[in-house]
């Protein structure tokens, strides 16, 4: 006698097939296989996300140590400075919540994984939303030196930089509230679902819900919420930091040429060697963070707004975890660029290290 087993698998059309036992004992242990191997492939991607995240908390302490050493006499220091705590900031939460995602942790601690899930998630977005919002403003501001190098100090004041800085800092925090109270009416809504059965003329039993008007409101604050304050506002500020490096790219290569060229007129250059290093400095952190943060939006776009799914199944499960992995390196990789191209950055890094390493200072002349 043949046994046989019926399968309902509702995410292939909800389709019905039947097996013989050892065909089905031959497909579950291939398809556990599988599972096994997505799940090491889900740890490693877990495990050097928290590698790339405690290193980009460790840089971005270095770059805010700096910066806060040096001063804030120019706007550009406290721009960086800026970045530099909000990259701290959504680094931590970013491998906070990929150490809670490691099989092992998870296991242990699967109470908070709807929670990590709920709060941890949105309000990562919405911090990152605010570095975005930083980088735009360090952008255009570079722009307006160059465009209009005699009113830039009147249009980007020290005054006016905190503004746009605090600005975005408040609307981070004002976004975070809503997304916790988003969260705690759909939590409250859950609590209030009745379930009840039924059973028609046939004999047959029905499960039903009610009261569930106020988790659908919940499930509509977190949807909106999350397009309006971060996924939107995350494509607009895309945009302007992709065409504000094109145009400071364009500038740069322009002022660069003038240089050689008027190099025998003294005074002729108005753009000094130390501005042109600031704008390269600037177009390498916007062409970091453009190239890092594609592959994140274009994730969100797809999945989010358009709701369309090309993807092949197998990479469903690990595509989140990988433009996650890319988009850590967009907050770890600045430090390099300060150190490569901002020779007073480089200097006051030397100071601090030396004084706080060997005790002495490496501007000692001999």
């Amino acid at each position: 006698m043949v046994r046989i087993v019926h399968l309902f698998i509702p995410r292939e059309n909800s389709t019905l097939f039947s097996l013989p036992m050892d065909q089905f004992l031959a497909w579950f242990t291939e398809y556990m296989n599988y599972v096994n191997h997505l799940i090491f492939i889900r740890n490693v991607f877990a495990l050097l996300c928290i590698a790339v995240c405690a290193f980009s908390v460790l840089s971005n302490l270095i770059v805010v140590t700096v910066f806060l050493k040096d001063g804030f006499k120019a706007t550009t220091n406290i721009s960086f400075f800026a970045l530099g705590v909000s990259d701290i900031l959504v680094s931590i939460v970013w491998g906070v919540y990929h150490f809670q995602n490691h099989s092992v942790i998870s296991d242990l601690t699967a109470s908070i994984g709807k929670y990590m899930e709920s709060h941890v998630t949105p309000a990562a977005e919405v911090l990152s939303t605010v570095g975005s919002w930083i980088t735009v403003v360090i952008t255009w501001e570079r722009l307006c030196c160059i465009a209009f190098p005699l009113k830039v100090k009147r249009i980007f004041s020290k005054k006016m930089v905190l503004g746009l800085l605090i600005g975005g800092a408040v609307y981070g925090l004002l976004a975070l509230i809503y997304i916790f109270i988003a969260n705690y009416v759909r939590e409250v809504g859950i609590s209030q679902l009745v379930y009840g059965s039924f059973n028609d003329s046939r004999g047959f039993e029905y499960n039903y819900i009610t009261n569930v008007d106020t988790l659908l409101l919940g499930r509509a604050m977190k949807l909106y919420g999350s397009i309006v304050l971060s996924y939107i506002p995350n494509f607009i500020f895309y945009g302007l930091i992709f065409v504000g490096t094109i145009l400071l790219i364009a500038a740069f290569i322009r002022s660069v040429y003038l240089k050689k060229t008027l190099t025998e007129k003294k005074g002729s250059m108005k753009m000094s060697t130390k501005e042109l290093k600031i704008i390269q400095s600037v177009i390498l952190i916007c062409i970091i963070y453009i190239s890092t943060c594609a592959p994140k939006n274009a994730y969100k776009l797809q999945d989010n707004l358009l709701q369309v799914n090309w993807m092949p199944s197998i990479f469903i499960f690990l595509r989140e975890d990988a433009v996650d992995l890319i988009q850590a390196f967009n907050h770890a990789l600045n430090l390099f660029v300060y150190l490569a191209v901002n020779s007073n950055f480089r200097e006051q890094f030397k100071h601090i290290f030396c004084v706080c390493c060997f005790g002495t200072s490496s501007n000692k002349k001999k």
